[in-house]
């Protein structure tokens, strides 16, 4: 008896919490209201969860169900929506933010700097790698759902695949830069922490000069010059294949491989080779 009393007793208390902090309550007059600007919490006929109410940023009153009954989850998730409207971000539009969108600016952002990642797939369509393991897994995901969890699960499903740690830290990284440009341009508020993995790929297994010279005498002709230039620089076959240089028998040049945004790595003491 004593135990149904006290039931009853904190049931009544949290009716009369939640009509003292309601400031819009549907045919009934409100107890008590906010200052004007800082948003309200009600109750809507025919649903048992406590509703919302704020202003976006542009005047426009927005209506959300807090999916809860607690006052305490009502209350932070109000003071989420209000911090976001007075940072200037789309409530509304943060929301329905999908990852097929933050997908979209990405492919804008690499073609409007003429990044190289970007390709085309066999049927035309614009495509960057790691595109074909990212979508699977995160196709029609809003981007608030998101969340460091939900990123551990991903790893786990490569884990499983056979994919390396590198491989997986690549595929985050396409993934964190899609964010970075969401929250840049003001779509999305604030991104996870991503549990980027330890990579273990020291490259092993290099040749000596007279094991190079014999694996060139052994290719075709008109690879030899190509294939000595990676060998000496250590640069990626993309950006060789991109070089023009045109030099007169006999005569070195200075090379100078250049670097992220403009920068110029190995610029002091630039590495001088043979004409090959």
């Amino acid at each position: 008896m004593r135990q149904a009393a006290v039931r009853a007793k904190s049931s009544t208390l949290s009716v009369q919490s939640k009509q003292s902090i309601a400031v819009e309550s549907t045919g009934s007059s409100p107890s008590k209201r906010r200052v004007f600007g800082t948003g309200g919490i009600f109750e809507k006929k025919g649903s048992r969860f406590l509703y919302i109410s704020y202003r976006d940023m542009n005047g426009k009153l927005r209506q959300e169900s807090t999916k809860s009954e607690s006052l305490m989850v009502a209350e932070n998730l109000l003071r989420d929506r209000l911090g976001k409207v007075e940072q200037g971000l789309p409530v509304a539009e943060i929301k329905k933010l999908k990852y097929e969108d933050i997908r979209k600016t990405l492919i804008l952002d690499y073609r409007t700097r003429g990044v190289k990642m970007l390709e085309e797939d066999k049927d035309g369509n614009p495509y960057v790698w790691g595109f074909e393991h990212l979508d699977p897994f995160f196709k029609s995901h809003p981007v608030r759902t998101i969340t460091t969890d939900l990123l551990y699960q991903f790893i786990e499903r490569r884990q499983n695949d056979g994919a390396k740690n590198a491989t997986i830290n690549r595929n985050l990284s396409l993934l964190r830069r899609m964010m970075s440009l969401a929250r840049r341009e003001g779509k999305l508020g604030q991104a996870p922490y991503f549990p980027m993995l330890k990579e273990d790929n020291i490259r092993k297994g290099f040749l000596t000069p007279s094991q190079f010279i014999k694996l060139r005498e052994a290719m075709p002709e008109h690879l030899r010059p190509l294939v000595t230039f990676l060998y000496f620089t250590g640069c990626r076959i993309g950006a060789a294949l991109a070089c023009s240089i045109a030099l007169p028998p006999g005569m070195a040049f200075q090379w100078c491989r250049s670097g992220h945004r403009g920068s110029c790595v190995n610029s002091i003491n630039g590495r001088r080779l043979p004409h090959c």
